[in-house]
């Protein structure tokens, strides 16, 4: 029996490695207050930036390719729960089609150093 435990354990602890190395970075936040939102910018079919007020940028990239997003002439909707936008947690909802898509993890933006 000892061995079934450690040998079911030992599976389960090789099982787990990969999720913890897709773990976004520390500093990164995960769910970020509507408040700070200033705007929001569809860069394709998988990636939306979060424009924060006071100058700094969050990248979401989609679990997956949310079809007609970038194309989309009315952007999209989410619903915040707590009055917070959730990485890994929350849907949004593309206004022309419909689609329903999974935000995914929100990682930092280098800032923007403008030109010279």
């Amino acid at each position: 029996m000892k061995v079934l435990a450690f040998t079911l354990a030992a599976v389960l602890g090789l099982a787990a490695a990969p999720v913890a190395a897709d773990a976004p970075p520390a500093d990164a936040p995960q769910c970020i207050s509507v408040g700070r939102i200033d705007h929001t910018q569809i860069v394709d079919d998988q990636t939306i930036l979060f424009h924060l007020r006071g100058g700094e940028t969050l990248r979401n990239t989609l679990l997956d390719r949310c079809v007609g997003l970038r194309l989309a002439n009315r952007g999209f909707t989410y619903v915040a729960l707590n009055d917070e936008v959730c990485g890994n947690l929350q849907s949004i909802r593309v206004n022309d089609n419909g689609a329903i898509c999974q935000l995914g993890p929100f990682t930092r933006e280098p800032p923007h150093k403008p030109a010279q």
